[in-house]
This record gives C-alpha cells, sequence and structure tokens, in this order.
C-alpha cells in the first residue's frame, strides 16, 4: 500500500544490509510498505546494495554518487555504474545532485558529477534522484537543461522548499517527493507545497535512517514510518488515505518504469 522512495538500508544504522535490514524489512511489511527504493551513494555500496534487493520483491535500488561523498570517489567514471544497469532491480540513478551547505568548496566539481550521472539517465532512460541543498537556484538551471537537451526526467527528493519552488521543479516535468520533515511543526512552507503539487506527481520517502517523522521526529527513521507521512499529507489535503498511497503507487511507477507493473508482487 505504501510506497518509500528513497531509504538508506546499507547505512550502518542498519547493519549496511545486514540483520538488522531483515527485521527493518519485515516492520515495512507489517506496516503496509511494499515499495522501498534503496539508495546506494558511494560506488563501494552499489553491489551490496543490489545483490540485497534481488530476491526480496519488494526492494529495488538506485546507485549514484551523493554530492557529499565525491571526495571520497576522486575516480569516478560514469562506468562505475553503467556497469551495472543491466540488473533488473537497478531502476534508477542517485542520489546525485548539488550541496552547498556542508560542501563549498568544490561547486565546479559537483555540477560535473551531476551532469555525469544526468548522461546515464539519458544513454539508458533511466529517472535521476536528486538531491539539493542551498542550492536550489543551480540545481533549476542544470536540471532545466537536463530535461531540454537530454530528455531526463526525475525526483527532488526530499523536497523541503516552498510553493515557489516547487512549481519550478513541476514546470521541468519533474515529480516531488516529501520525507517526515513535512509532519514537524514548523515546516508550514513544506506542507503548503505538499498541498499545492498535483496528485499525479507526488511521492512519498523517509531518507531513512534519517529523518523520521512525527511521532517518531528525532529516533532512527526506517521505512515503515513512510505511513505516517502518507497519513499526514493526505489529511493535509483532505482524502482518504487509501486513495493518496494508490496515487503516489501509480506515481513510483510511472516515474521508474524500468519496474513493470505485472511484475510486482504485493
Amino acid at each position: 500500500m505504501f510506497v518509500d522512495s528513497h531509504c538508506h538500508l546499507g547505512f550502518k544504522d542498519f547493519g549496511g544490509h545486514g540483520i538488522e535490514s531483515e527485521k527493518i524489512l519485515l516492520a515495512a511489511k507489517q506496516n503496509g510498505v511494499d515499495i522501498m527504493l534503496d539508495i546506494a551513494t558511494d560506488t563501494p555500496a552499489f553491489l551490496p546494495a543490489i545483490e540485497f534487493s534481488r530476491n526480496r520483491d519488494s526492494v529495488w535500488t538506485a546507485i549514484g554518487v551523493h554530492p557529499l561523498h565525491i571526495k571520497d570517489n576522486p575516480n569516478f567514471t560514469k562506468e562505475n555504474i553503467t556497469q551495472y544497469l543491466a540488473e533488473p532491480k537497478v531502476i534508477g540513478i542517485g542520489e546525485t545532485g548539488l550541496d552547498y551547505y556542508y560542501s563549498v568548496d568544490n561547486k565546479k566539481i559537483q555540477k560535473q558529477f551531476f551532469e555525469k550521472h544526468a548522461e546515464i539517465c539519458s544513454e539508458f532512460n533511466l529517472p535521476i534522484i536528486v538531491h539539493t541543498r542551498n542550492a536550489e537556484s543551480d540545481t533549476v538551471d542544470m536540471l532545466t537543461h537536463f530535461v531540454r537537451d537530454m530528455g531526463v526526467k526525475g525526483v527532488i527528493h526530499c523536497f523541503s522548499g516552498n510553493v515557489a519552488l516547487a512549481k519550478k521543479f513541476l514546470d521541468i516535468g519533474f515529480y516531488i517527493s516529501f520525507s517526515g520533515v513535512v509532519t514537524f511543526k514548523n515546516a508550514v512552507d513544506i506542507a503548503d507545497s505538499a498541498k499545492y503539487i498535483p496528485l499525479d506527481r507526488i511521492l512519498t520517502e523517509t531518507d531513512a535512517p534519517f529523518l523520521a517523522p512525527v511521532p517518531f521526529r528525532g529516533k532512527t527513521n526506517q521505512p515503515a514510518y513512510v505511513r505516517h507521512t502518507a497519513e499526514f499529507i493526505a489529511n493535509l489535503r483532505g482524502i482518504l488515505i487509501n486513495d493518496f498511497a494508490l496515487s503516489v503507487k501509480k506515481n513510483f511507477f510511472n516515474l521508474f518504469d524500468k519496474v513493470k507493473v505485472k511484475d510486482f508482487k504485493q
């Protein structure tokens, strides 16, 4: 029923795809979460994430170099990603993007990495998963170029902006995904955006192990908690949770169209 379109099951908080990750999957299933996209953000993490997803019906993976991991991947080439794209469970590229909050000394290199990921998306017709923090203007400009000149599609992950910014991403055809931050009392702009986004362009996520929603704020997040984000947004929009969850699931399959609905096992 519920979709976690962005989580990090390989992070140490979950034992790096070990026994703890299995417990996390069980808790997700018990809470009605039947789609999880596991994001690998560093080249050594790509293969473990793929192997973890292979025999798990509810888990897919996306691979890319996070802008904050660029310094750990100085010899990154597109081949680091493309060698894995024949894998059926690899359905997206990222997360990638720009982060000027934690890292301002390598903006040029961040842009180069971002463009490399977009080129892969264009060549293999896969969606790009975008991280942006304190870099919204450059992100909009680069994505506009990617869409216009390369035909790239994708999602803004963990959206934390206002309606005006949301409109810019919507205007270039992107989906927008909301994390548990939307449930925070002071997240007024984000809540307004969650009400504004058309129902056919919205996704939900946890970004687990980060950003747990109310009532778990401050605790280690996990995919099971995405239902609280979904319920909050459905209530915000005044629609039934089942209707909202169905729309989000349709959006997931529309964007990540390497996954065939007929092959999805609920």
